[in-house]
């Protein structure tokens, strides 16, 4: 029984610390490849593109809006507003 222990503790061990020098390896390799990176062009790309998102998003809406059909505001709140009854006052207080 404390055979299969120690062995498999050791396998555990072993692929453990493979697995930490692949990890090491991958980090020693992102480090070297961003070493010259000029971090403000980054951060101008970065800024760049969101604001081109949201440019992209706001002509679809306004492509979307228009093949959707126009609703009048002003009727569908009047309308909204006759049919929600103001609540009468009973002569009580009422809240806290």
């Amino acid at each position: 029984m404390y055979q299969i222990l120690l062995y498999s503790s050791l396998f555990i061990a072993v692929v453990s610390f493979f697995l930490c020098c692949i990890a090491l390896a991958r980090v020693g390799k992102l480090i070297k490849s961003v070493e010259g990176l000029d971090w403000s062009a980054v951060a101008t790309l970065t800024g760049d593109l969101a604001i081109m998102k949201k440019s992209i998003q706001t002509v679809n809406n306004r492509i979307n809006g228009l093949s959707s059909p126009v609703v009048d505001q002003k009727n569908l709140m009047q309308n909204y507003m006759a049919q929600v009854q103001q609540p009468k006052p009973n002569g009580k207080l009422t809240g806290g």
